[in-house]
């Protein structure tokens, strides 16, 4: 996996795609092994830089408050502020 400066990934994203809203979580559903469906939330920022195969799914944030603290942690500028 190529290394990415997400920053500076995030600040050409918000640029040359300005009307996506990056910092809003992307609803996933997912199917469990169980025959159930099982829902969580991507960041757009992460999955355009670095793509998304149906494993990640396990490891993503299934609340909002879980979806922020990913944020905080990895994008904590706003793209306008970046």
């Amino acid at each position: 996996m190529p290394v990415v400066d997400i920053a500076v990934f995030e600040q050409e994203m918000a640029r040359s795609y300005p009307d996506v809203p990056w910092r809003e979580p992307l609803r996933v559903s997912t199917h469990c092994d169980d025959g159930g469906v099982d829902s969580c939330l991507a960041c757009r920022i992460c999955v355009a830089a670095y793509g998304m195969k149906g494993t990640d799914a396990v490891r993503f944030p299934k609340t909002k408050e879980e979806f922020d603290v990913h944020l905080a942690e990895k994008h904590p500028k706003e793209v306008s502020d970046a």
